[in-house]
């Protein structure tokens, strides 16, 4: 069963609106492509009723023709992605795992379990004993944080040029801090830790919607971390060396609050579409289906793989085709 098997808790989280549903969703389709693709590994659904949330995202997404079909809606807070389980007698909504296994050749197997909480639930006062939905974190094996820079202010400035809809609409500017900051508080509590020192999970600063930022000097140096068939952790760190220092420079804060949460931060950069979204009815926006090219999405999860899984790290891991090479 799956508490034999090696488990990993993903948990991600970000602004109202940063887009995180449609990140996990391209994320675990880009997951399954690559694994097979790159490291020969099978992806599994050991749970199809239980990830048919998630699944029937995916198949949204990947087989509309139109804009219009590919729309995926807000995240609400009791919605399909939230399951209704009461606790102590008290009635509760806990946010759905989506479970998913890797399976390589010499038993080599690893479990990733994901989950999705609306943005809201990070903000002060939302989470507590009575609604614990965003508990997860506190057992989580990684964070990943999708920050929405046209949501920040200052980034929006960098972009005023810029005909992106995302960047043309109102949007509230969010106090991406305070998600870090809820976040660290959360963690503490629930493991009744002291309110100094940093924590041991590490955590993935994620910026996303990369395509809006090609005028952004430090995504024109990142390098692409797959060498073939290899993941090279090396350049990822280079990588997040570059972006952090690209940060220092717009929003320092934020990269201060990050540094003060986790002990390990690595920083990263990806597209979910590749494209600017396109508005459609009730102006609401939606990738072009036929234009749909992820960027850096998977990243985040092969480094962890990479770095920490018992089954796939660089030590004890030899993609098949490094297998040939050393024969």
């Amino acid at each position: 069963g799956l508490c034999e098997i090696p488990q990993a808790f993903i948990s991600i989280f970000g602004a109202p609106g940063a887009g995180k549903s449609y990140f996990l969703s391209v994320l675990t389709h880009e997951l399954q492509r690559k694994s097979l693709e790159k490291w020969e590994l099978h992806w599994e659904d050991p749970d199809p009723t239980g990830n048919a949330p998630l699944n029937g995202m995916r198949h949204r997404i990947f087989s509309a023709d139109f804009a219009r079909d590919a729309y995926l809606a807000k995240t609400s807070l009791d919605g399909h992605l939230y399951s209704k389980t009461s606790i102590h007698g008290r009635k509760t909504q806990l946010p759905r795992p989506f479970t998913y296994i890797l399976e390589g050749d010499q038993n080599r197997v690893q479990s990733l379990t994901f989950y999705d909480n609306a943005g809201e639930q990070y903000q002060p006062d939302m989470d507590g004993i009575n609604n614990p939905v965003t508990h997860h974190v506190a057992h989580s094996h990684l964070w990943c944080f999708l920050f929405d820079p046209s949501k920040d202010g200052t980034f929006r400035k960098f972009l005023k040029d810029s005909k992106d809809p995302q960047l043309t609409r109102r949007f509230p500017k969010e106090n991406q801090e305070l998600l870090l900051s809820e976040l660290k508080n959360r963690v503490r509590t629930l493991h009744h830790l002291p309110s100094f020192g940093k924590l041991n999970t590490p955590l993935a600063f994620i910026i996303g919607k990369k395509d809006m930022l090609e005028e952004w000097e430090p995504v024109s140096q990142l390098s692409d971390p797959w060498e073939g068939n290899q993941f090279n952790s090396d350049v990822v760190m280079r990588n997040s060396d570059i972006l952090r220092e690209g940060l220092l420079q717009m929003v320092p804060n934020l990269v201060s609050q990050a540094e003060a949460v986790a002990e390990k931060v690595v920083y990263f950069a990806s597209t979910t579409f590749g494209h600017p979204p396109r508005p459609i009815k009730d102006g609401f926006l939606s990738p072009l289906p036929k234009r749909i090219k992820p960027d850096g999405v998977e990243v985040p999860i092969f480094w962890w793989l990479n770095s920490w899984s018992e089954a796939f790290n660089t030590e004890s891991f030899q993609t098949p085709a490094q297998e040939k090479e050393s024969d």
